[in-house]
């Protein structure tokens, strides 16, 4: 005999108004991702005026932007595919870190430096996305979960 499977309760499994305030959510989301992503790639590839010099806070620009950028693809993934598992924010993470190199060589031909250090920068701003996900992921989609009562035991949450 198996013993008894447990299902984790999931915002798939709540009412269908909650489904659909997440749905609806969701591709509000994955748009400002994808949105900001390109922003981003067309902002760091306008020639530079004439002779500008690195802003003294470029790197703090970088690791912001990509922070962001990481926390906004992390949240419209979950919120497309009901939950993300590590492994998936790893590759996410991975996935931006390659995009922040291909956006810092891509700059060469319009006269603007690919530097390691604002790719660092970047990669910084991931890791950062990544924690703050981690952090609001339960207050943001925990909204879109049938309301409980203190007895019973909490909602999971991939």
């Amino acid at each position: 005999m198996t013993p008894p499977q447990h299902e984790e309760a999931s915002v798939a499994d709540a009412d269908p108004l909650a489904t659909s305030r997440l749905d609806r959510w969701a591709a509000r989301i994955r748009r400002a991702a994808a949105l900001y992503g390109v922003l981003l790639f067309v902002a760091t590839h306008v020639p530079p005026p004439g002779a500008m010099a690195p802003a003294a806070n470029d790197k703090l620009l970088h690791w912001g932007a990509y922070g962001i950028f990481t926390l906004a693809v992390l949240l419209a993934w979950h919120a497309t595919a009901r939950g993300l598992r590590p492994r998936n924010m790893l590759l996410i993470g991975l996935a931006v870190a390659v995009y922040g190199a291909f956006d810092e060589v891509t700059q060469i031909p319009v006269g603007r430096i690919a530097d390691v250090g604002d790719w660092c920068a970047d990669v910084a701003g991931i890791a950062t996305g990544v924690v703050v996900y981690l952090l609001l992921r339960r207050p943001i989609f925990g909204s879109f979960l049938p309301r409980r009562s203190p007895a019973e035991p909490p909602v999971g949450l991939r």
